[in-house]
């Protein structure tokens, strides 16, 4: 696939792309991420926090719906065709070849943002249309990739997107990975509210990697 192809791509949908958006985009990082999900938590009414984690997501990227969203918006029709030439080219390996239904080639340069275009669709615009539609408190996504959270204001909200959420996924072949899963009470407020119900302090989790750098939004008021 050509730098050039991927370069037109980033230009045509940076412009699209949403501010819950961080991976593989132009002068945005995980560590610019990981201050938004910081932010959130200490200044914002963030009782309940989704760890939610995609089943599988690079090898599972459907193929005809990645190419409908790609022709939805790029009017040259030659490009969906390229890249669709290129999804479906198969793989070789220990001398048989096998074709490729799904999935974005892991390795090639422009997978990132094909997998980052698919997850603009399926996912963050979704989620601004559920919030808009359902939430009775503050809803917020921040996104890096396909590792994600969701930060409610309400355990309702919270309860009733995850069940939305799944059903989502699945009309795009994507599945929750029910072990690695989470909804967790976890903000501000969180510890003083479980002790007041005698229960235990706050679960830690995991974002980008750093676990220990969440470990201290835990008190960061201290």
């Amino acid at each position: 696939m050509g730098h050039a192809v991927a370069e037109v791509l980033s230009a045509i949908y940076e412009a699209d792309f949403l501010d819950c958006s961080f991976g593989f985009r132009p002068r945005r990082s995980a560590h610019q991420a990981l201050r938004v999900v910081r932010e959130a938590i200490t200044t914002e009414p963030v009782n309940w926090v989704l760890d939610a984690d995609i089943r599988r997501y690079l090898d599972s990227v459907d193929h005809d719906w990645l190419l409908r969203m790609l022709a939805h918006r790029i009017a040259d029709p030659r490009v969906p065709r390229l890249i669709g030439q290129w999804l479906r080219a198969g793989i070789l390996e220990g001398g048989v070849y096998a074709e490729t239904v799904e999935g974005t080639p892991q390795g090639a340069g422009i997978s990132p943002l094909l997998a980052n275009i698919f997850l603009h669709y399926v996912l963050d615009l979704w989620v601004e249309q559920w919030k808009r539609r359902h939430a009775t408190g503050q809803v917020r996504l921040v996104r890096y990739a396909d590792d994600y959270l969701l930060l409610f204001q309400r355990r309702q909200d919270a309860e009733t997107m995850t069940a939305a959420l799944a059903e989502r996924l699945a009309k795009f072949g994507l599945h929750l990975h029910e072990d690695k899963t989470r909804l967790i009470e976890f903000g501000r407020f969180a510890e003083e509210n479980r002790r007041r119900k005698g229960r235990a302090r706050p679960e830690v989790f995991d974002f980008l990697g750093f676990t220990r750098a969440l470990r201290l939004l835990r008190y960061p008021w201290q």
